[in-house]
């Protein structure tokens, strides 16, 4: 049995210390400045094996067949984050043993499968690795002829109290000889791979905010890929994930909220936005060919008559989710805010701050099976104070606030919003139809098979989607809140109308249309 050899790939441990520097005010009105810088210490990978060079066994042959088996002892030992893998295979590509005497033509041919010792076939041998000792049950199998498959895996470093512990594997071969076999000495070299798994990679590269995505961090993502982001312009939180449809959504609602002054250089959030470089969307003498945003996000509790297509007004119904977001019979309508009694009875529940609750992470929300992800979730829990984040309501905005002011002299689907509320790097969607690809509603809900049937009603609502049935602003209420969602696309189809996302009980319209001055929610899409 060969030396074997050590393939130790590249990884690093990452420790990272945030260091402040503060100048604190001496007057009330003094200067505030503050940065950050990162310390980062990198930790090489180490790898160790050990494996005695060679298993005799000797085996008095007869008739019917003798049965004999030997052990070696593999211990492999690493520090590297993400553990190792162990590969076996025969050095030669050959499964046989073979005998030293070049006369000797006849070999022990590899087991057939698995199985036990008593399942052996005449002049055959296999292999077992374990860290029990081999018994009468062990079952053996042909050695690889190539190292293809991984025979043993570990998900982080074999350590044990700060020093390195090894783990111990028994490599056991057994073989049954008849008295049909010339005598003899009968070889092949197995050899054993250890290689380390690739490092730990934080989600999207790790980027902490919505701003620093880009089409090449989300074309680099796996599918499921999920973190939690800041929108530097307000410090939200947002949930964001790689779907089916290879695109990267928000799947939490915008909740962001558009100052009196407008999108401006002057109080930096235009450059935040998307918007074109070098565009600012700030209050002016509105028309409908350049609608200025005249107002700021509507205070929760107010929802202003604005029945104008090129609308800029967005309402703010606070830090509200339903405790069952996929359920459609409970719903409310006619009025100013989620707070009103007939909402809260309907399970609006507020999980505002100052009320006790706190947001729960991704791992206590989602549990998911490689080969056939299933989802648990915990929407509220009333008791313990503690939410899903990815069912905020989030704000509403009319199509021409969700365009940031791009929309509002589009009247057919030839033209298209060159920007919108989003966060710099993401978008709106646009609505897809059968016959287009991108990044769209359509191509979303067929990803998921959710389109047009009764069960993608629910599970549009469900992870890893989640979106929210909460309802739109009509003129001067709020309605069909828990009933019905509604989201923008980027598509206008008239001069008074644009396209969305609308879904209820028993139906899911990825290229439904709504007026341009209802309020409705909005999803983002990295560009």
């Amino acid at each position: 049995m060969s030396v074997p050899r050590v393939v130790a790939a590249g990884a690093s441990f990452a420790l990272v210390l945030l260091v402040g520097a503060l100048l604190f005010p001496t007057t009330p009105d003094a200067v505030h400045a503050e940065e950050t810088t990162k310390a980062a210490l990198t930790i090489n990978p180490v790898l160790s094996l050990g494996l005695d060079s060679a298993v005799t066994m000797s085996v008095q042959p007869t008739s019917t067949g003798e049965f004999t088996s030997g052990s070696a002892e593999l211990t492999v030992s690493t520090n590297n984050e993400t553990g190792y893998s162990l590969y076996l295979s025969t050095a030669n590509g050959k499964a046989t043993l073979d005998s030293i005497n070049p006369a000797t033509t006849t070999a022990v041919q590899p087991v057939s499968g698995t199985v036990a010792a008593d399942g052996f076939g005449a002049n055959t041998w296999g292999y077992n690795l374990d860290k029990d000792a081999a018994t009468d049950s062990t079952t053996y199998q042909a050695v690889p002829i190539t190292a293809t498959a991984p025979q043993a895996t570990t998900a982080g470093p074999t350590l044990g109290d700060g020093t390195l512990a090894a783990d111990i594997y028994n490599l056991n071969f057994g073989a049954l000889i008849n008295s049909d076999l010339p005598s003899g000495t009968y070889t092949n070299t197995v050899t054993v791979s250890v290689v380390t798994n690739p490092a730990y990679l934080p989600p999207f590269e790790g980027i902490e905010t919505m701003q620093e995505m880009t089409s090449s961090i989300c074309s680099n993502a796996d599918e499921g890929e999920t973190a939690r982001l800041k929108d530097t312009r307000d410090g939200k939180l947002y949930w964001v994930t790689k779907l089916k449809d290879e695109n990267c959504w928000m799947t939490q609602n915008l909740d962001f909220d558009i100052p009196a002054d407008g999108l401006t250089n002057e109080n930096g959030l235009a450059a935040k936005t998307d918007l074109p470089d070098g565009t600012t969307w700030a209050t002016g003498t509105a028309t409908s060919e350049n609608p200025y945003p005249a107002t700021a996000t509507e205070p929760e509790g107010t929802i202003t008559s604005n029945n104008s297509f090129t609308g800029t007004f967005s309402w703010d119904f606070g830090y509200y989710v339903k405790s069952d977001p996929d359920g459609y019979s409970n719903y409310c309508s006619g009025v100013k805010t989620l707070s009103n009694a007939n909402c809260t009875s309907k399970g609006w529940i507020n999980v505002g701050e100052g009320s006790g609750y706190t947001a729960l992470t991704e791992e206590q929300t989602d549990s998911t099976s490689s080969s056939n992800p299933t989802y648990e979730v915990t929407v509220v829990d009333e008791q313990a104070k503690t939410y899903d984040a990815h069912y905020l309501v989030g704000n509403m905005y009319q199509y021409t606030a969700a365009t940031a002011g791009t929309g509002g002299n589009i009247t057919s689907t030839s033209v298209t919003p060159t920007g919108s509320v989003c966060p710099k790097g993401w978008t709106l969607p646009s609505h897809g139809t059968s016959s287009t690809t991108g990044n769209d509603f359509y191509g979303l809900t067929t990803a998921y098979s959710i389109h047009s049937n009764s069960a993608g009603a629910t599970a549009i609502t469900q992870a890893p989607l989640y979106f929210s049935p909460a309802g739109r602003v009509n003129i001067d209420s709020l309605t069909l809140a828990g009933l019905e969602g509604f989201y923008w696309s980027s598509t206008a189809s008239s001069n008074v109308n644009a396209c969305n996302l609308h879904f209820r009980s028993g139906d899911v319209s990825p290229s439904g249309g709504d007026n341009r001055h209802r309020g409705q929610s909005v999803r983002c899409l990295a560009r």
